[in-house]
Formats: C-alpha cells, sequence, structure tokens
C-alpha cells in the first residue's frame, strides 16, 4: 500500500490513503520508505531479521520505531538495546520491520 504515515500508536499505524485514513496493524507493514527508491536484492541482503533504521547517509541503526510526531519533518523516536534518539523522517531512507513473506498479510 502507498500512503502517507501518519501516526504510530496502540492501534498501530496510521496513514493517509487517497485522503482517508487508515489504520494498519505493526505486525502488516514490512517497509516504511521515506526515499522512494525500491529495495534491492542488496537491501535484502544486509537485513538481518530485526527491525533496521536506514538512514540516507547509509548507517544502519538497530531498533525499533516507538513513536511518531510532528511534520514536515516528522520526528521519529527509535528504540536501541542502549538507548532512545529522536531522527528527523528526512534523515531516514526507510525502516525495514520484516521480508514482505514474514509480515501478517495473506497473500
Amino acid at each position: 500500500m502507498i500512503g502517507e504515515l501518519v501516526d504510530l500508536g496502540g492501534i498501530g499505524f496510521t496513514m493517509r490513503v487517497n485522503g482517508s485514513e487508515r489504520q494498519v496493524a505493526e505486525k502488516d507493514v514490512a517497509v516504511i520508505d521515506f526515499s522512494g527508491d525500491p529495495m534491492t536484492e542488496a537491501d535484502w541482503a544486509r537485513f538481518r531479521g530485526t527491525c533496521q533504521i536506514v538512514l540516507r547517509n547509509g548507517q544502519i541503526i538497530d531498533g525499533t520505531l516507538y513513536d511518531i510526531a510532528g511534520t514536515a519533518p516528522m520526528r521519529l523516536t527509535i528504540r536501541t538495546p542502549t538507548d532512545e534518539r529522536q531522527i528527523g523522517s528526512n534523515e531516514v531512507a526507510r525502516i525495514i520491520m520484516a521480508r514482505p513473506g514474514n509480515t501478517g498479510i495473506s497473500r
């Protein structure tokens, strides 16, 4: 699904799709892309099976998306094994949560 990420709450992600807000469970999301570039086989080869935040500068942060606040750019709160970080969405290329076959999406 292609849409605008709006929020992350207890019920999952809120997205705006074709002008309407939709709720999407976290387990049904594989990748949140901020770059517009498709995932390549090289991207999947670097994925270790746990949530990764890939920054535009190429750095990879192992952690989970915990909260979303603000707009243009959004302020993303990332929880890592050692701390909590806030990063602007304009610094993030994508958040990889699972390989598509590993989500709860039925095909």
